[in-house]
């Protein structure tokens, strides 16, 4: 290369930088290079290039018309740079856009433009709808609507269709019954908790949302969490903030409201956010005395604002939990319960625990959690069964949060022992124990003033009972075993649950206990006492059905 050539390249690549557009600093000498040859192939001497670029910019910024001549040369620049590439066509005419239809001064749409790259990024690879960007980016002034409109010129525009709200639906439906599955109203809520705690989400969440569904009871506001924390789904979001970022009276919200909520009145959250581009504590102010008693508005933006505190796969996820919750409360709200099943005779019942012995009953650990609880009464003493603690508790429920050694735990006093009962659908391995056990430690701990006053730690006799269909697996565990857990020795023990039922009398004697199967079994997993995919499955299993549900 001459040195004029260089020269003159130095002089375009010092132009193009004093415009500010988007050209990274790795791109420049290829855009600079391209304008250069572009320059001269159109009949320009290499040494006036640079300055006639410059006196195209300034007659632009003058009159705010870009000549045809300037277009091409601009668009030639932009082919140096992929990532941007779209403002070769679409510089000047989103310019004049952004500042003749959302009034932007001049300065404030050659910030956002010069932004470009990072505003593309973050919508590319960090699925940050619009008003997360404009708050990223932190041009003054700027509002959603103009990141908006730089985004739909590539077709990057976050948007929240009533498709994508109808697959989002469908996908948290099909997960509410795995992630609560036999939960009563409170277990469900405490079941969120715990998921939500994995998140390092704090307790408030689950207190302000059971305050908003019992106390406050204004259904508005649980649609409006809910549709916020629908497009968290496809995008990094606030809830609560741009709320008319993705239409609340659009067809997404619409169809939330109509046919997942089947009310056929009017989409009440403009009703509710009319005029607020926020629900935030000034909303919150302008809705006491209106539809917000017991300080329901207040706490829908706490919520939000929690939410808020997280990072954005777990924001993302704590959605999704709220979002199973809330079809789960929808469910209960809309169910129509079939008839019940009336009690199997005894015939039947013999089928049934025939069934259960053999291998897991697919149904997310509840019919085997009950059938336990038959067994584990009718394995004590008939003095101690008034005194089990546990029995039709939700598969959910932690043995830490009821204080308790296993699913269904008998104490004797009188004898200094604790006998419990962990239920186990399908094969039981060495490292389930092991953080059985561990769980154990905390249990007694808590438990050791309690048992103290009774009797020295040395003294009590704790045994934990794990039943479950397949034992095969264990090795550390295969056999009866002793183990030192907080000061007590607790024998841990496993065992089938055909070997249980044998060592109980067999199969057939077990079926003639009638009163204690239908309180412990069928009535506990019949229609309208859990989900309704369960009930079915138990009414499969009575008769004899290998189908699963699940």
């Amino acid at each position: 290369m001459n040195s004029i050539y260089l020269e003159s390249l130095e002089s375009v690549r010092s132009a193009i930088a004093e415009t500010g557009l988007p050209v990274r600093i790795d791109e420049l000498e290829d855009a600079s290079s391209r304008v250069l040859e572009y320059m001269v192939s159109e009949g320009y001497e290499e040494q006036e290039c640079s300055e006639r670029f410059s006196e195209l910019w300034e007659i632009w910024l003058s009159t705010g018309e870009a000549s045809k001549e300037f277009k091409s040369i601009v668009f030639h620049l932009f082919k140096a740079c992929p990532r941007v590439e779209f403002l070769g066509e679409h510089l000047f005419s989103l310019h004049d856009d952004l500042v003749g239809k959302d009034y932007l001064t001049h300065e404030q749409a050659m910030a956002l433009i010069g932004s470009a790259e990072r505003i593309v990024t973050l919508a590319l690879h960090e699925k940050m709808c619009a008003y997360m960007i404009t708050e990223h980016i932190g041009i003054e002034g700027l509002t959603f609507h103009s990141v908006q409109r730089m985004l739909r010129c590539i077709g990057l525009c976050p948007e929240f269709t009533k498709d994508d709200a109808v697959k989002v639906m469908k996908d948290d439906r099909a997960e509410v019954l795995r992630t609560f599955k036999d939960d009563d109203d409170d277990q469900a809520l405490e079941t969120l908790g715990n998921q939500l705690g994995k998140l390092d989400c704090p307790d408030s969440i689950v207190s302000t949302i059971k305050y908003l569904d019992r106390d406050v009871d204004h259904e508005p506001y649980m649609f409006m969490i809910h549709f916020e924390l629908l497009p968290l789904e496809k995008y990094d979001r606030y809830p609560g903030k741009g709320v008319y970022e993705f239409s609340p009276r659009g067809e997404a919200c619409n169809y939330l409201w109509h046919d997942e909520y089947r009310n056929p009145t009017q989409n009440p959250y403009l009703n509710n956010a009319k005029g607020f581009a926020a629900l935030d504590m000034t909303w919150a102010e302008n809705r006491k005395g209106k539809q917000g008693a017991k300080n329901g508005p207040v706490r829908l933006v706490e919520l939000f604002a929690e939410l808020g505190k997280l990072p954005y796969p777990s924001r993302r996820h704590a959605g999704c939990l709220i979002r199973r919750w809330l079809c789960r409360r929808l469910d209960r709200i809309q169910e129509n319960k079939p008839e019940k099943l009336p009690l199997p005779a005894e015939k039947s019942r013999i089928r049934f625990l025939k069934q259960v012995s053999k291998s897991n009953t697919a149904s997310l650990g509840a019919i085997d959690q009950r059938v336990c609880d038959f067994l584990a009464v009718l394995d004590q003493p008939e003095e101690l069964r008034k005194k089990a603690r546990g029995l039709g508790s939700s598969v959910n429920e932690t043995n830490l949060s009821a204080a308790k050694i296993g699913d269904v735990e008998f104490v004797d006093y009188g004898n200094h022992s604790i006998v419990g009962y962990e239920a186990h659908g399908g094969q039981l391995r060495d490292e389930y124990i092991d953080l059985h056990l561990n769980t154990l430690a905390r249990i007694l701990s808590e438990k050791r003033l309690e048992l103290r006053e009774e009797a020295d730690p040395a003294v009590w006799d704790i045994t934990v009972k794990y039943v479950a269909h397949d034992i095969s697996p264990l090795v550390k565990y295969a056999t009866p075993t002793v183990v030192r857990v907080s000061d007590y020795d607790v024998t841990v023990l496993a065992i089938t649950y055909s070997g249980l039922m044998d060592s109980l009398g067999g199969i057939e004697g077990l079926a003639e206990y009638e009163e204690l199967f239908d309180s412990l079994v069928h009535e506990k997993v019949n229609y309208g006492a859990v989900p309704e995919p369960i009930s079915k499955r138990y009414y499969e299993l009575i008769s004899l059905s290998n189908s699963s549900i699940f």
